[in-house]
């Protein structure tokens, strides 16, 4: 199977993909597919903020260029290079994060993190590639935020296929950690904005 057929199989109908391939579950290519599609977005973002630095999306890297004094192809450099380091890094914090929670499910099987890297990996990737229409005006904001949502569906089948989890213990290990940072989130801002509204 071609790498970029796996990716978007991956998403598309993770089922079926995610289950054949985690026999194959390595860090090595999870980084090397994270860091190509992640590049692809980067560069191909980055072109789009130097070439279109007042439009849709790219308009407020244009003003933040303005801003920092930079010229936007610098900013569209940077673009590329923070991305990529994010994407990998993320990867990573991500699995992590999950993989602790999946331990605290009952989770003991051997190389369960490498898989669930794998995995992640193999639909994130075909994320980052369809995530290019984001800088489309509008639509692309509303595909984004729907693709992000779909997104759920192949890292449920991800952790349960990667730990051997049921359902609701593949659920609950990406749920009550997303639960327990958006309200760290949410107290940490009121708590910056307390001194104002005050």
């Amino acid at each position: 199977m071609s790498m970029f057929k796996k990716w978007f199989e991956g998403l598309f109908t993770p089922l079926k993909t995610l289950p054949a391939i985690k026999r194959e579950a390595n860090m090595k290519d999870a980084v090397l597919y994270i860091l190509i599609a992640s590049a692809i977005y980067g560069v191909i973002g980055g072109i789009l903020i130097a070439i279109l630095p007042t439009t849709s999306m790219t308009m407020g890297y244009g003003m933040l260029a303005a801003m920092m004094g930079l010229s936007v192809v610098t900013l569209a450099v940077m673009f590329l290079i923070l991305i990529v380091i994010g994407a990998i890094v993320g990867l990573f914090v991500q699995t992590a994060i999950f993989h602790l929670f999946a331990y605290l499910f009952g989770a003991r099987a051997a190389g369960g993190f490498t898989k669930q890297l794998y995995l992640n990996s193999v639909f994130r990737s075909a994320l980052f590639i369809i995530m290019i229409v984001a800088f489309v005006p509008l639509l692309g904001v509303i595909l984004a935020v729907l693709l992000g949502l779909y997104s759920l569906f192949p890292l449920t089948v991800a952790i349960k296929e990667a730990y051997d989890f049921t359902w609701g213990k593949a659920v609950l290990t990406w749920v009550i950690p997303t639960i327990i940072i958006v309200v760290l989130y949410v107290v940490m801002l009121m708590a910056l904005l307390a001194p104002v509204m005050f």
